[in-house]
């Protein structure tokens, strides 16, 4: 991808644009444009607010939209049993928005693209920093939305259950990492399949798995206290401490979302307390195995090492390509995977 379509593909705007002119195709009538706002899409996808305004469009389209565009054509399957997995998991009343279109190469673009409606409130880490007070409340919302989510009924499943799918995708990009010369990956690998071996022997029951369930994937809103949950990319059927333990270690990581220094510190901080209130808040509604948990654990931040050594490789096509983070961070991860090693 060339720097002319990144560059459309991070503009609100065009990327409005062009969705308002594939509706006039699709309900043969004019449609513009009222807003778009660029959102935080994470490492992966790009991410948009729009809001579009036509006599034929109909109710659903209303509203304001999120439009989550793949940096690669080659991720429309991807994107297709995504949208399939998020519609049904709303139609089971779990609150999730329903994704009203995936576009491909029926618009200006020419890659996929999921657009839903946009959940009324702010990311819950926002409101974590802006209500500091209410913390640990809103921890223990998190931590029931994930419970109610690993508590699903899974007859119905739109796609066959393949398990262990969650270690599969993080180990592919460990050993992507490593084949690229990263030789401090492939030592730490080494370590960590020990504990992914153990846990292949001694299965548990498996579940509906977010994958990425953090409070950045969870939008709040204070007025009504709904909260629903976003950026379902890695949704599987699968072991619950792959989910539990990539959430404790995005809190222990919490560093890498600060947008200034200041507030990386300060995150780095709280993040170890926030994973402990997550993971107590998890332990009184249902029961965990810490020792698997601190397996999986290991496996997450060795992929967090990996994906943030990826994103130098020029051929890695990503929303955050040439981000860079203080080496203090990637220090801190480096730690926090060396002690859990020990530990198991």
């Amino acid at each position: 991808m060339d720097e002319t379509e990144l560059t459309a593909l991070r503009d609100p705007s065009r990327v409005a644009q062009a969705i308002a002119r594939w509706a006039e195709t699709r309900w043969a009538a004019p449609v513009t444009v009222q807003s778009a706002t660029p959102l935080t899409g994470g490492l992966d996808n790009f991410v948009h607010a729009l809001r579009l305004d036509g006599t034929a469009l109909p109710t659903e389209w209303q509203q304001e939209l999120v439009v989550r565009i793949a940096p690669s054509a080659a991720r429309f399957a991807h994107a297709a049993r995504e949208m399939a997995i998020q519609n049904w998991i709303s139609q089971h009343r779990y609150p999730a928005p329903r994704v009203l279109a995936l576009l491909h190469d029926d618009w200006e673009l020419n890659l996929p693209a999921q657009i839903s409606a946009r959940a009324p409130g702010v990311q819950l880490l926002d409101a974590i920093k802006a209500q500091p007070r209410r913390a640990k409340e809103l921890l223990a919302m998190l931590a029931r939305l994930h419970v109610d989510l690993h508590r699903l009924d899974q007859a119905g499943w739109p796609e066959p259950k393949a398990i262990g799918t969650a270690a599969i995708k993080r180990t592919a990009l460990i050993h992507e990492r490593i084949n690229a010369g990263n030789v401090a990956l492939g030592v730490a690998m080494r370590q960590v399949e020990v504990g992914l071996e153990w846990c292949a022997t001694n299965p548990v029951d498996t579940v509906v798995c977010h994958g990425d369930f953090h409070p950045l994937n969870v939008v709040f809103d204070a007025a009504s206290g709904a909260a629903m949950v976003v950026d379902w990319t890695d949704v599987t059927v699968d072991d619950p401490h792959s989910d539990i333990a990539r959430t404790a270690v995005l809190f222990r990581c919490a560093a890498i979302a600060g947008s200034s220094g200041i507030e990386r510190v300060a995150l780095r901080l709280i993040g170890p307390i926030l994973a402990r209130v997550y993971l107590k808040a998890y332990r009184q509604r249902r029961a965990f195995d810490p020792e698997r948990l601190r397996r999986w654990e290991a496996l997450h931040l060795l992929n967090g090492l990996a994906q943030i050594d990826s994103l130098t490789d020029p051929a890695i096509e990503s929303s955050a390509a040439g981000q860079t983070f203080p080496k203090w961070v990637v220090r801190s991860i480096e730690r926090r995977l060396q002690r859990v090693i020990r530990a198991t």
